[in-house]
């Protein structure tokens, strides 16, 4: 298994585990009374919208990855967009412990380490392509 196809099933798993957010943080209720939109405040909308994008991008980021792993590996775009996703993955790190750090170090330290290894993944093909 490449580190391509690994990068393709850290964001598959990533888009799967966004997919839950409505279950674990309790958003399916929200929806019961979805014809009241203006029950909501504009911030629960915003992450709503927010969490739906996410799971479209992790999504599309592991087709790319399974569908076209020499195009990330062999071309400029593919080691910029490599690059991206391992940037991405840092500042969601550096993000952790600065929003939810406090309140739970149990869950932040972990979660931490996951995101680091995400940046890790994507970073080695860029690091392999520079040298």
């Amino acid at each position: 298994m490449t580190v391509i196809t690994l990068c393709g099933v850290y964001s598959l798993l990533f888009a799967l585990f966004h997919a839950g957010f409505w279950k674990m943080f309790g958003w399916s209720k929200d929806f019961a009374n979805f014809s009241d939109i203006e029950a909501f405040s504009l911030d629960r909308r915003i992450m709503h919208i927010l969490n739906i994008m996410l799971l479209c991008c992790f999504a599309g980021v592991a087709l790319a990855c399974f569908l076209f792993p020499a195009d990330l590996l062999g071309t400029r775009f593919g080691l910029a967009f490599m690059s991206f996703w391992a940037i991405f993955w840092l500042v969601r790190a550096a993000l952790q412990p600065v929003f939810l750090g406090g309140g739970k170090p149990l869950l932040s330290i972990p979660m931490t380490a996951l995101f680091l290894v995400g940046a890790l993944l994507f970073a080695l093909p860029v690091f392999n392509g520079l040298f």
